[in-house]
């Protein structure tokens, strides 16, 4: 009987005997690498910020600090942003006023109703902006690239190359409510202008997706463009 007796007890005393046992830590990352944003070397008058090494007075994505971006129009200069070359202060904004409707030639001079600014002078919309010398080299810089809106299979059958452009997108319905890409002489009822501008309200990315934002300047050409009737020249 206690010879029967003896292999359960041992099978017994070898379970508490693992159940006693204490945790061990981890020897390492699940990964094995690294843990992310490790603790860098930086050289003298860097700071890292995320796993890079940035100069805080001159970084425009680190201005005087982690994570603190100038905006558009400025630049980052002694740990401050401050209206780059070319653009004004005007309120809290830094401004083209070579461009900017609202501020066309200096600050809070704004165009009247249907003008553009251009040179720093307001003017009926599109006087003097061609589609083929300062339209389309916009989209064949930003958009009409492959996946995005060039290639054999375009985003949206939506092309923004040369040759098949204007055929894509003036007087075309987009997808969103029936609204037409590009109405010629109403750049506010065009749905390409929300989307660049990032005021579209049918989801998506504001585009160009996946690069930079249009310039002010750059959106006031295209703005004009359909504002002047976009016309194919």
């Amino acid at each position: 009987m206690i010879r029967a007796l003896v292999p359960l007890l041992l099978a017994a005393l070898a379970g508490s005997l693992v159940a006693c046992t204490p945790d061990l830590p981890p020897t390492g990352p699940r990964d094995g690498g690294p843990p992310q944003d490790a603790p860098i070397e930086c050289a003298t008058g860097t700071t890292q910020c995320g796993a890079t090494c940035v100069d805080t007075l001159t970084s425009d994505g680190h201005c005087g600090g982690c994570g603190l971006a100038c905006g558009e129009g400025e630049v980052c200069s002694d740990g401050a942003c401050a209206c780059a070359p070319g653009f004004t202060q005007c309120g809290e904004r830094c401004v083209d006023v070579t461009h900017d409707p609202q501020h066309c030639g200096g600050c809070d001079q704004p165009c009247g109703s249907g003008d553009s600014c251009s040179g720093g002078a307001c003017g009926a919309c599109g006087t003097g902006v061609s589609l083929a010398r300062d339209v389309q080299p916009i989209f064949t810089r930003s958009c009409a690239t492959s996946p995005c809106h060039g290639g054999v299979r375009p985003a949206q059958d939506v092309a923004l190359d040369a040759a098949r452009m204007y055929a894509s997108i003036v007087g075309v319905t987009s997808s969103c409510g029936g609204t037409l890409l590009v109405a010629p002489g109403d750049p506010d009822a065009s749905y390409l202008v929300h989307k660049i501008e990032g005021t579209h309200e049918c989801g998506g990315q504001r585009m160009p997706s996946g690069a930079r934002e249009l310039t002010a300047a750059e959106e006031a050409t295209i703005r004009d463009w359909i504002c002047g009737g976009a016309r194919d020249d």
